[in-house]
């Protein structure tokens, strides 16, 4: 009888898991920046801009980004958001977008391309 009720037990800790790791993974970008009030989009330049300058740095050498005016034009669409920044080398520019992919709570896969 025992050894019934831990099994039980264990099953729907089990069940309870997966349903919070699912849950996590599905949440869209407006759930986490609902909790950030107005400061998510400043938050995500500040807490990610090491790793989007690295990206920067891969594909544009000698360029420089201008985050600070980034903040505005920030946007999101249910997982995915979208940093439009102009990079800055001497005279000449290029308008990119930084594209984030939210796999877990604040936590993003970063690409960055051309803007269209």
């Amino acid at each position: 009888m025992r050894s019934k009720s831990i099994r039980i037990i264990l099953r729907m800790s089990i069940i309870i898991l997966i349903f919070i790791l699912a849950i996590g993974y599905a949440l869209p970008v407006s759930f986490d920046a609902a909790t950030c009030a107005t400061g998510y989009k400043k938050w995500l330049i500040d807490t990610n801009q090491n790793q989007f300058n690295a990206l920067l740095q891969e594909k544009y050498p000698d360029f420089h980004a201008d985050f600070a005016s980034a903040v505005d034009k920030i946007s999101w669409d249910y997982h995915t958001v979208f940093i439009p920044v102009r990079i800055i080398r001497d005279d000449d520019k290029i308008d990119l977008v930084i594209t984030g992919r939210r796999y877990w709570f604040d936590k993003y896969i970063w690409s960055i391309g051309k803007q269209e």
